[in-house]
């Protein structure tokens, strides 16, 4: 597994609120590549601000054709309270998706409800793994007229409680949140991405030595956030070659089979 790296959190597409200078799916891909990412799970990041996801997750499908270098899977974005939201998750299926993206502050649903409870299961018997957004961008940079909260940590692991045996991939959390979800969630298929671990300089160590790192996993949080500095900060920190390899990739493939 040496030669390989697996992105939990990874989106293409423009965002509503910021020019990126990595945006389309070919320009994410092509910095996948460039920093040797094997296996993304690619989200629509036009899809966390529409009202209704499904159209940017046809489009996402779209932009990804012809696209090559990266082994990509992509990830369909829904609210699970939206009307068709069932009959949008099946479509997707048929389309070629192969995860479940829930933004639940984003689209103002209710992680605990019938509803997204219901669409997770749908997913989880594709055998898909769920990526739940803690946050998209540090809330102190917000457009001033949409202030969106970072998805509270009692919400994230209850709603991890309520989905099993539903993988769950704790998406943009921080160092202090990690391991209150990962403690609250005592399961091998509950795990976390690293990608906005950003301090202080030793954090992956201290992280580590908190929660094992036999439930962490790598995202880049591409183009939110830049692949090399995500990777740099695993294989920088002096955990040992086999913790490295178990985030980079080790910990993704066996807990999902990739």
């Amino acid at each position: 597994m040496a030669d390989t790296i697996i992105d939990l959190n990874c989106d293409a597409g423009a965002y509503a609120f910021r020019e990126y200078p990595i945006t389309t799916a070919a320009e994410v891909v092509a910095d996948l590549k460039r920093f040797g990412i094997t296996t993304a799970y690619v989200g629509s990041a036009p899809a966390i601000t529409y009202v209704s996801p499904q159209p940017a997750n046809e489009r996402l499908i779209a932009d990804l054709q012809g696209v090559s270098g990266v082994q990509v899977r992509p990830a369909a974005v829904l609210n699970p309270e939206y009307p068709g939201a069932m009959r949008d998750l099946r479509d997707c299926a048929a389309m070629g998706f192969r995860a479940l993206k829930l933004y639940p502050t984003y689209h103002g649903f209710d992680l605990a409800g019938h509803q997204a409870v219901a669409l997770v299961d749908e997913a989880a018997a594709l055998g898909w793994p769920m990526l739940l957004a803690v946050r998209v961008e540090d809330e102190r940079h917000h457009h001033p007229l949409m202030k969106v909260p970072a998805l509270a940590m009692d919400k994230a692991v209850a709603f991890a409680r309520n989905v099993a045996p539903a993988t769950v991939v704790l998406c943009t959390a921080t160092a202090a949140e990690i391991p209150m979800f990962l403690h609250g969630a005592q399961r091998d298929n509950v795990l976390a991405e690293i990608s906005y671990v950003k301090g202080p300089l030793n954090a992956i160590e201290d992280l580590v030595s908190k929660v094992g790192s036999e439930r962490l996993v790598f995202g880049s949080h591409l183009p939110f956030s830049y692949a090399q500095t995500a990777l740099a900060k695993v294989r920088e920190a002096p955990i040992g070659e086999e913790a490295v390899q178990a985030i980079l990739s080790g910990n993704a493939a066996r807990v999902l089979g990739v």
